[in-house]
């Protein structure tokens, strides 16, 4: 990762020994109603998951880092249940588990 003020990349393993993050998925729909988007909740049942993991009911993902040991991997699909113009948005990561290797 980029991390301002320095040259090097900041190597967020090295940094944490977190073996996951998580992330929040949120899903938005755009509304003539309100000429914007909305944010809407996506039912767990249309949530494929390939790498990684649905980790609650809020649509709260997992990125896991990999057996090679050299990068975080989450791939998640959603499936669209209805037609309109949608848009993802991840500004905001949190919740960085830091768990140790043994």
């Amino acid at each position: 990762m980029d991390e301002d003020g320095f040259r090097n990349k900041l190597d967020v393993f090295e940094t944490t020994f977190a073996l996951s993050f998580h992330y929040p998925m949120v899903l938005e729909k755009f509304s003539p109603q309100s000429n914007g988007y909305a944010q809407i909740k996506v039912a767990n049942n249309l949530i494929v998951e390939e790498k990684g993991m649905l980790v609650d009911d809020f649509n709260t993902l997992c990125a896991l880092f990999n057996e090679k040991q050299d990068l975080y991997e989450s791939r998640i699909g959603i499936i669209l249940a209805e037609t309109g113009n949608f848009r993802f948005s991840f500004d905001f990561f949190f919740t960085l588990s830091a768990i140790k290797w043994p």
